[in-house]
């Protein structure tokens, strides 16, 4: 009997809802519950791993079961086990093998290692990886058990390919499965330890690394901490051939995170292309990925793409490369929008040429929150509304220590650094003394070449809230960088014609907004009649 068929056996689950997966919010350890066919019921993932294990190594090893009797069930124990768990049931293994409806290669893969606590770094959608390794022979698959529904496809494509994986359940079960695959050999490699030291070079690596990877790593031995620049770091300099390309997927963090600074200063040049994937590509998880290709060559140009099936358009590094050395991916297709093309076709100044950018200050150990007279109030998120500012929504302090220098100033424009908003208020004509917090950005306009209230109909415009939408990083939540908005290309006409745009809109803006209110009440009044004629207090409009 093939291994794999007793894997499919154990790990019957999916189609017909056998196996039923209850999993808490807090990540709880995932009970299981096997109905009708299996009647087990109670094993965590811990034990039902294990006892895939423990099948696994015992039929590999021609161990037979030993039926052993109790009082509720019966308990079939592998002789000499390996690994010391029981698999317990009132029903043998052969007998479940009857009943078993088959499932495909890549669906036992899914259900093995969904159970592993890595499994927010498994592949979750068709992309066909399967095109990044057709040019080339001699490949390496690191962390295989990542690439689930891929393996079959890429162990069809007739090359020499080497698989690692950190988990040696699935280096034993790939091994069974390819044993007469001469292209295909499995090691049990975890890149991470201190003792890696395989030497090996490939002309095509490709890489999903786990993230969130919790280890130790010695300080000062590589440009980044994070578990994925750490892994492209090691594979680049041991395992890429001169004339090799490493594919790697990693968190968008590594675009702008100022820990993977050095990271992007050192490899920058060696990066080639950068393919954007879909939102949802890994289980478990709302982090934001790119697929990066790097090779030893320097080049001055890469390809970035929305499809991996496809070759992306040519960029030079510089209209991908913020001020702070940030990379940005979406730069070039955002100035594809027309609005955003006319605005940087025509004069334009950036918004620190025109205006100081200032960010908001943390609640100071020096201000107490008080009810009484207050020497400041400190504005919030919460107080930046569509309209304005909403002085009922922030608190009140009293200050043990002169911050006036803080105090914001008539004439600044708010913006929130956090979360999915691009709104813009004016500070203007307060008799309140206010500091920005925090999570809020502060423009300060030179009155000199802009008025404040040009500028928040420019920023409030539909092209300035696409650009300032396009400074958006990060999902689960964006943050706009105080460095990217001094970026912002703001059209800057004359003082006087600044001055004539602002009446004329400011005067339509009143009179459509007497309109709107008009047509409100007229609307309210109709409803009202209506309501009177079903009741019979009015007899006709």
């Amino acid at each position: 009997m093939m291994y794999i068929e007793i894997i499919k056996c154990i790990t019957k689950v999916g189609k017909d809802k056998t196996i039923m997966r209850t999993i808490g919010a807090d990540n709880r350890t995932k009970e299981l519950r096997i109905k009708e066919n299996f009647k087990i019921s109670g094993l965590t993932e811990e034990q039902y791993i294990n006892a895939c294990k423990q099948y696994l190594y015992a039929k590999k090893n021609d161990h037979n079961f030993e039926k052993l009797s109790s009082s509720s069930q019966e308990t079939y124990l592998v002789e000499n086990n390996v690994l010391g768990y029981r698999f317990l049931g009132d029903r043998g293994l052969v007998e479940i093998l009857k009943n078993f409806n088959e499932l495909t290669l890549t669906e036992i893969y899914s259900i093995i290692v969904s159970l592993s606590p890595r499994s927010n770094s498994v592949c979750n959608v068709n992309i066909n990886f399967s095109t990044l390794l057709n040019d080339k022979d001699n490949i390496l698959i690191v962390n295989a058990e990542t690439f689930l529904n891929q393996i079959p496809s890429m162990c069809s494509l007739n090359k020499k390919i080497t698989m690692w994986t950190i988990d040696t359940f699935i280096q034993e079960l790939l091994a069974f499965d390819y044993e007469n695959n001469k292209n295909v050999s499995i090691k049990a490699v975890d890149i991470y330890n201190n003792q890696f030291e395989e030497q090996e070079k490939f002309k095509n690596i490709l890489c999903i690394p786990p993230f969130g990877l919790k280890r130790r790593f010695e300080r000062g031995k590589y440009y980044g901490n994070d578990s994925s620049t750490i892994a492209a770091e090691l594979l680049f300099k041991n395992n890429l051939a001169d004339d090799g390309t490493l594919s790697i997927i990693m968190p968008s963090k590594v675009n702008f995170s100022q820990t993977d600074a050095h990271f992007r200063q050192a490899y920058e040049k060696n990066l080639i292309e950068v393919i954007d994937l879909p939102s949802g590509t890994f289980s478990n998880t709302n982090v934001k990925t790119y697929l990066y290709k790097f090779s030893k060559e320097y080049s001055d140009n890469l390809f970035i793409s929305h499809s991996i099936d496809t070759l992306g358009e040519k960029y030079n590094l510089t209209e991908v490369t913020n001020v702070d050395s940030t990379w940005d991916f979406e730069k070039p297709f955002k100035e594809e929008d027309e609005d955003i093309a006319n605005v940087l076709n025509k004069d334009h100044k950036k918004l620190s040429e025109i205006s100081t950018i200032l960010r908001g200050k943390p609640l100071s150990k020096y201000a107490q929150e008080t009810s009484k007279n207050e020497d400041f109030i400190y504005l919030d998120m919460r107080a930046i509304k569509e309209d304005g500012i909403d002085f009922s929504e922030a608190k009140k302090y009293r200050l043990d220590k002169d911050l006036s220098s803080e105090y914001l100033q008539d004439g600044d424009l708010l913006i929130p650094n956090k979360g999915n908003t691009s709104k813009v208020v004016l500070y203007k004509n307060s008799d309140k003394n206010c500091i920005a917090s925090a999570n809020l950005l502060v423009i300060r306009p030179d009155n000199k070449q802009i008025s404040s209230e040009y500028l928040l109909t420019y920023l409030r415009s539909a092209v300035g809230q696409k650009l300032i939408k396009g400074l958006l990083r990060g999902t689960a939540m964006p943050f706009i960088n105080h460095e990217d908005l001094k970026g912002i290309a703001v059209i800057v006409p004359a003082l006087t014609k600044q001055k004539e745009l602002i009446k004329n809109y400011t005067s339509k803006m009143e009179k459509y907004k007497k309109q709107l209110e008009q047509i409100k009440n007229d609307i309210m009044q109709l409803e009202q009649d209506v309501n009177d004629i079903i009741c019979g207090t009015k007899q006709d409009f």
